[in-house]
């Protein structure tokens, strides 16, 4: 799977070609009743990646097809909270409604599976979700962050602190180092202030 992922890197390009052929064949493998979990994962490994890129140059139709068609492949073996984060951040501009409801089932499912971190990143994002939605108050939004960070910063094994004194009193801080994979999304919710 990691070689997937690097010939992706490699070739941006091609990336959603070779993705969307991968993701064919596992539908045929499903017909034919062969495995298809390890081929499911490279497809939706390649098809996250390009949707990120997709993501990354504000192209948020393009990027939630990919990230819908990548969770397509990966839900019925596994959850990424990640991946539906991503799927999440591609609807909050024209349906926050929508974006809040797929972080709420994410994190609802992190729970069931015993996924603590993953729960409690999820819960963050429903919480900026709501926040966009006149639903959550930058004070609630603040707790569900500073609750997700401690979590994020044991799983990433960063040795900085996340929250650093400012003035009177605390700042989200080093985000992008103290979750991990997750930085980009928690720092995004904490500029809200």
């Amino acid at each position: 799977m990691q070689a997937a992922v690097a010939d992706d890197e490699a070739e941006p390009a091609g990336g959603e070609i070779v993705a969307v052929g991968i993701g064919e064949a596992v539908g045929y493998r499903r017909e034919l009743g062969q495995p298809v979990e390890e081929l499911s994962e490279r497809a939706a490994e390649r098809l996250a990646a390009s949707g990120r890129r997709a993501l990354w140059r504000e192209d948020r139709r393009a990027a939630r097809a990919l990230f819908e068609r990548a969770l397509e492949l990966t839900r019925p073996f596994r959850l990424d909270v990640l991946l539906e984060v991503d799927l999440a951040a591609t609807l909050f501009i024209e349906d926050s409604r929508r974006a809040a409801e797929i972080v709420e089932a994410a994190a609802e499912r992190a729970a069931a599976e015993g996924d603590a971190t993953g729960e409690v990143f999820a819960r963050a994002m429903f919480g900026y979700h709501r926040f966009n939605l006149n639903e959550c108050t930058p004070d609630e939004l603040e707790t569900l962050l500073l609750r997700a960070l401690p979590l994020l910063e044991r799983e990433a094994a960063c040795d900085r602190p996340a929250v650093t004194p400012v003035g009177d009193g605390q700042r989200v801080a080093g985000l992008e180092c103290a979750a991990g994979a997750h930085g980009d999304s928690l720092l995004a919710a904490a500029e809200v202030e």
